[in-house]
């Protein structure tokens, strides 16, 4: 785990990520990279930062080097087991800047295949024996260094990318309404930290309906919802399983569709007479033609993610909305009349799920 203040440039952040990759590439090691942003930038805030966050990653080793005078750096590496850190100066290389990173990944890599000292054993002082001469030992032969290659490190994921979700979507509208199912299309940005924000569109069937009123045998209709969601959540992810939570402002347009049916035919204006009174007709399709809903949508959803850019989510969570309720009202060709058309939920259950891409 390496630790990065937070004003540094992303072109530093990703060069240093990528020669301590590198570096590591053999000892199966991943580099997690955290940039951080200290209110105490002592010696004590930056290990008490790095053994907080050690604990949190489940990081074998905290790496953070501090600068020091002349272009050079103090880098600190923290085993959590260990009491306390171990600083190491590395000096600037004149003319080669980024050599620094190379001593960096070096002293990493000792620090992370050197084990655990054993404890100390107490035992009690001997008398010295006599001393005998020793004989010289030769030298070991001295072995010329190894030259190794660093391997290239495998891809890093964007700091930003998108997020697109396409799902299936199904909640309880009305007690006179069967549960009601449709697509839930959706994009959204997604920063490093997790958070997205974005839109969706709903597509869901029309609403059959009908009543029955005093002239025409009864009236029918369609009604049409267009629920558009505008979207702030959260993502977060540990190897290959997570959680996303989210909230959601909905806008819901409603469109609306009627016809009387009459029992003995129109008459020659197009309406329906009402047989008991001759003065009396009903036309419907004077009324007003859009409705809007709005409403507040909470979700919970796990995520099971196998590759970077490709999962699977599902979940639910309750619409809360607005009163919606339609009635169908006379207009001016027609006698006083005012029927209930739907009476929707203000609190709906919702069941979510569904392929996620992040590109």
């Amino acid at each position: 785990m390496l630790l990065v203040e937070s004003t540094t440039p992303a072109a530093r952040v990703d060069l240093v990520r990528e020669t301590f990759s590198a570096e590591l590439a053999d000892l199966n090691a991943e580099v997690i990279v955290i940039l951080v942003e200290l209110a105490d930038a002592s010696p004590a805030g930056w290990e008490a930062e790095a053994r907080r966050l050690a604990r949190e990653q489940d990081a074998r080793l905290a790496v953070w080097f501090v600068p020091a005078a002349e272009g050079s750096v103090v880098l600190h590496t923290l085993d959590p087991r260990r009491q306390r850190p171990n600083p190491r100066p590395v000096g600037a290389v004149p003319g080669n800047p980024d050599a620094m990173l190379d001593t960096m990944a070096t002293i990493t890599r000792a620090a992370l295949v050197t084990p655990l000292p054993d404890p100390p054993v107490e035992t009690r002082r001997r008398a010295p024996p006599d001393r005998v001469p020793e004989t010289p030992r030769p030298p070991p032969p001295q072995t010329p260094p190894v030259s190794r290659r660093p391997t290239r490190p495998p891809p890093t994921p964007p700091r930003h990318h998108a997020r697109v979700a396409v799902d299936y979507l199904g909640n309880h509208l009305a007690t006179t309404v069967p549960w009601q199912s449709g697509v839930f299309i959706s994009a959204a940005w997604l920063s490093p930290r997790g958070l997205y924000i974005g839109a969706g569109y709903q597509a869901v069937a029309p609403i059959g309906v009908q009543q029955d009123i005093p002239g025409p045998p009864f009236i029918t209709g369609a009604i049409r919802r267009h629920p558009t969601h505008l979207t702030i959540g959260y993502h977060r992810v540990w190897s290959f399983i997570g959680f996303e939570a989210d909230a959601s402002l909905v806008l819901d347009p409603i469109t609306m569709n009627f016809n009387a049916h009459c029992e003995t035919g129109a008459d020659e204006s197009g309406l329906c007479p009402d047989n008991e009174n001759d003065n009396v007709s009903y036309d419907v399709r004077l009324e007003t033609p859009t409705l809007f809903g709005y409403g507040f949508a909470p979700r919970l959803r796990v995520i099971i993610k196998p590759t970077p850019i490709f999962g699977l989510h599902f979940g639910g969570g309750v619409d809360v909305f607005s009163d919606t309720a339609l009635t169908i009202r006379c207009t001016a060709n027609c006698a006083p009349l005012e029927l209930p058309l739907l009476t929707p939920y203000n609190v709906r259950p919702v069941f979510q799920g569904g392929l996620v891409f992040f590109l």
